[in-house]
């Protein structure tokens, strides 16, 4: 419908619903509700000093990809449950990536190496 107000100046276009308004059942049926994730993964300590824990409350395992700065992927482990050493990294900043290998669930997480 065309817009019943006359305001001086650029018109601009908005998307306006009211008790007027005519759906169809197609248009909410394209809108999906999310499932609550109870789910939760706690990687710590960070900063670290060389070795990591995972923390589910799941208790799954994890298949870790751990990259640097330049995306380079520097460790890779197929089947962590709670620990993870990062003795042979240097200090820097690193991206870990870990997804439960029970649910496809992918976490992302910066950890800091550092020596103290």
């Amino acid at each position: 419908k065309p817009s019943n107000l006359t305001i001086p100046g650029s018109p601009m276009i908005r998307l306006m619903f009211d008790s007027n308004f005519v759906g169809t059942s197609s248009m909410a049926a394209a809108i999906h509700e999310t499932e609550l994730d109870n789910e939760n993964l706690s990687i710590f300590p960070n900063p670290t000093t060389g070795e990591i824990n995972l923390k589910s409350s799941s208790n799954s395992s994890f298949d870790i990809d751990i990259t640097n700065a330049m995306g380079q992927t520097v460790i890779h482990n197929s089947s962590v449950t709670d620990r993870l050493s990062l003795s042979e990294l240097s200090n820097g900043v690193y991206l870990i990536t870990a997804r439960n290998l029970q649910t496809a669930k992918t976490y992302r997480s910066k950890i800091i190496k550092t020596t103290f």
